[in-house]
């Protein structure tokens, strides 16, 4: 019990920091952000990717799999980086 005003204070601590980086560096800040989800978005897909390899899924679908999350994941990136 005594833990939860403690972990509601960190986590309106950690709001308040993320809103007013936010109003700081507003556009910086979305810009490092979306690489940020870019980056982790291409590294876990290939994670799993290979390990689906390694058990049988053929190079021809791993390609073809990666181009479609080429083609879901660049709208958004030109999005964000654009507008």
């Amino acid at each position: 019990a005594a833990a939860r005003p403690v972990a509601l204070a960190a986590a309106g601590t950690l709001l308040l920091g993320f809103v007013v980086a936010y109003r700081m560096f507003g556009r910086v800040l979305r810009i490092w952000l979306v690489a940020l989800v870019t980056i982790l978005s291409y590294y876990v897909a290939n994670k799993v990717l290979k390990a689906a390899t390694r058990r049988g899924l053929s190079a021809e679908r791993e390609e073809a799999l990666l181009s479609s999350l080429h083609l879901l994941m660049a709208p958004w990136l030109c999005r964000h980086l654009v507008g």
